[in-house]
């Protein structure tokens, strides 16, 4: 469709720009796969799966071209957080901190908005 549109709005374009189309390609056809082998007597799935989060996605990440460095696979650790002295200064106490981190990694329903319930 878009080289049609392209190919017929030519005409209205200033003299000497040619109009170009890159290649067709799908992201499909550009995935990358690696597996990390390990020996569970040295090593957990969840530490592999920690290695592959917090340091190998960055570098690749890092890496000219690379759009999205996706994990998968072995559970996810918790998540974590480490409190600071400068909270305590701003009034933040242990149970609103706690209260807060507790509801942070539920998951739910994305839910939808009915209109037509709301205008009623």
């Amino acid at each position: 469709m878009v080289s049609e549109r392209l190919s017929a709005m030519e005409e209205g374009l200033p003299a000497g720009v040619v109009p170009r189309m890159g290649p067709i390609s799908s992201i499909m056809g550009e995935i990358m796969q690696i597996a990390i082998p390990i020996d569970t007597a040295k090593i957990s799935p969840m530490q592999v799966r920690e290695y592959a989060d917090w340091v190998l996605r960055p570098r690749l990440m890092a890496v000219p071209g690379v759009a999205q460095v996706i994990p998968i696979a072995a559970r996810c650790a918790s998540s974590r957080f480490n409190p600071t002295p400068c909270m305590a200064e701003l009034g933040i106490s242990h149970e609103q901190l706690e209260g807060a981190l507790k509801g942070f990694s539920s998951n739910t329903s994305g839910g939808f908005w009915n209109s037509m319930a709301a205008n009623t």
